[in-house]
């Protein structure tokens, strides 16, 4: 069984930092746990988290932007759901620190990964979901994207545009 990301100083640091109590501890462990353990990891949950980033940072486009047409609404959204920005945050955070890997990931330096940041950031939204509803994932995605969501000036261009 994995353990209990509660039971050390880094998991009860990251319920503090995030302002959250977890209904379901074991959730955020698993958020928490890389493929490379050999146990279950976080995939189903990123997966998850992918989706509901996507649809909370559409509607918040949807509103925020009401005169946007959807070619600059799609636009805005592939930047602001990206993996380099889903890394940013996350490592704003330190989620990777708190990533549990098996030996040969961490050797090849998992903790310095960009994908593997953006995934712990995608898990962890999809635990927030689970957890404690869409309203809370939407509180979390909205006060870590938000300002970058509200500074869009103009909708970024495609690089094949």
């Amino acid at each position: 069984m994995i353990a209990d990301v509660r039971r050390n100083d880094s998991g009860a640091a990251l319920e503090r930092s995030l302002g959250y109590s977890f209904t379901d501890p074991a959730l955020l462990t698993l958020a928490l746990t890389h493929g490379s353990t050999g146990r279950a990891d976080y995939q189903r949950l990123e997966f998850l988290g992918d989706r509901v980033l996507g649809l909370v940072v559409a509607s918040e486009l949807y509103t925020r932007y009401p005169t946007a047409s959807e070619g600059e609404m799609s636009s805005r959204l592939h930047v602001l759901a990206s993996g380099a920005t889903c890394a940013a945050i996350a490592q704003r955070l330190n989620l990777t620190d708190l990533i549990r890997f098996g030996a040969q990931a961490r050797n090849d330096g998992g903790r310095y990964s960009d994908n593997i940041a953006a995934d712990a950031i995608e898990a962890l939204i999809g635990v927030l979901y689970l957890d404690k509803g869409i309203d809370a994932a939407r509180a979390f995605i909205t006060a870590h994207w938000g300002e970058m969501i509200d500074g869009q000036a103009a909708a970024p261009k495609h690089p094949k545009a």
